[in-house]
């Protein structure tokens, strides 16, 4: 078995962005020996169970998160130039699961504005059994280290891992992965080892 697991994967319930199926993801990643699979559909948890049980068949440990679509402030604010930013969400535990679950649902019913949108306030309220990725470009921290704001994107991480909870996922040293789907570069390298951020860097394409 490979100790390499897919944490950000994209199945055909992303509507629009993905055309992969969950019993072909699943079947591929038995072949290639994986372990485990996450399942993170765009602001959805559509394919949840079907993926939960296609893994159990397969004998792959499922990790059921969303990338979610987070507001810039409130989830009830309507800015059409400011309307989201991206983070990856993935359920520790069964606690985690009905979390990820009650935010979907009020991203939907009280966030939605072109997506379905939660907000901070939301994630500290329901942030048990979480861990936080930054996700892809369109990720908050991500666009500020683009262009060049080192300062906010740190700030942005430290808020996001130690103020909203997000659980740890190395040793229990800080809250958040850092998504990298392009070349190195300082900035990115630098937010990895800034002491008591503790972040961890993700490198490849998925």
């Amino acid at each position: 078995m490979s100790d390499f697991v897919h944490l950000h994967v994209h199945s055909h319930y992303s509507l629009l962005d993905a055309v992969p199926k969950i019993d072909e993801l699943v079947k591929t990643a038995k072949k290639r020996g994986f372990s485990a699979l996450a399942l993170t559909d765009h602001g959805n948890m559509y394919g949840a169970i079907e993926f939960y049980e296609t893994c159990l068949k397969e004998e792959i440990k499922p990790i059921i998160g969303v990338e979610a679509y987070i507001a810039p402030g409130s989830r009830f604010d309507k800015n059409p130039n400011d309307r989201y930013n991206h983070l990856v969400l993935l359920a520790l535990n069964y606690t985690g699961y009905k979390n990820l679950m009650k935010l979907v649902s009020l991203s939907h019913t009280e966030g939605f504005y072109y997506k379905p949108r939660m907000d901070k306030e939301l994630l500290r309220q329901y942030h048990e059994g979480l861990v936080a990725s930054t996700a892809c470009l369109g990720g908050e921290i991500p666009h500020f280290l683009q262009s060049g704001k080192y300062d906010e994107a740190k700030n942005a991480a430290i808020i996001a891992g130690v103020s909203l909870g997000v659980a740890a996922i190395a040793a229990g040293t800080g809250a958040f992965l850092l998504w990298d789907e392009s070349a190195d570069t300082a900035d990115q390298r630098a937010l990895v080892v800034e002491p008591g951020l503790g972040s961890l860097l993700l490198r490849g394409t998925f």
